[in-house]
């Protein structure tokens, strides 16, 4: 496994290159909210978690498919853990894993694996890193990789975590050599894992 370490300069973004106009999609039938987590597979998108940063704070855990064949939105099983923003998903072709965050008093750690075909979700075993919230997490080779992240206001982090899903554990890898930090973009291709 080759690391790279890289830095975006611009955002993604939804834009027909070849037209250069944006096109409106059917909004999402939630409650407008940040720290909101997505991600896709078999041709749908998901949007899971988020919440409200106010003196009430609001958090969510349901999850909505959109189908862009059919441009509609559909409620799915609930996330199963506690309601939480700034949590994180990692995804390939093949499987998705949805976790952390915090809700203002919690941050967590656990971390569950969603099948969209038979919309159900697993628990795997929870994270051990430093960080539990807005964390780098990919799929790439089989297994899943964690690490960075904050658990408080000041408290961040650049540990970096292996998880192999036929033993069902986690082994402490070099740290990523950058300073500590959250939130960060992150994504795999092939067998090389992109942070920045």
């Amino acid at each position: 496994m080759v690391l790279r370490i890289i830095l975006f300069l611009s955002l993604f973004t939804n834009i027909s290159l070849l037209s250069a106009q944006w096109t409106q999609k059917a909004n999402a039938p939630v409650t407008p909210r940040r720290n909101t987590t997505g991600f896709s597979i078999n041709g749908k998108g998901y949007l899971v978690l988020g919440g409200l940063n106010s003196t009430s704070p609001t958090h969510y855990q349901d999850l909505q498919e959109y189908d862009l064949m059919n441009g509609t939105w559909s409620t799915k099983t609930s996330f199963p853990g506690t309601a939480r923003r700034g949590g994180v998903a990692a995804f390939n072709d093949t499987m998705v894993i949805v976790g952390m965050g915090w809700d203002n008093s919690t941050v967590f750690k656990d971390l569950y694996r969603y099948f969209p075909s038979t919309d159900t979700w697993v628990s795997i075993t929870n994270y051990p890193g430093s960080g539990g919230r807005e964390v780098f997490a990919v799929i790439a080779n089989g297994k899943l990789y964690m690490g960075a992240g904050e658990s408080g206001i000041t408290n961040f982090y650049n540990d970096f975590w292996e998880f192999n899903f036929s033993t069902n554990t986690w082994t402490q890898k070099n740290n990523i050599p950058f300073s500590s930090r959250f939130s960060g973009v992150y994504f795999s291709h092939g067998n090389n894992i992109y942070f920045g």
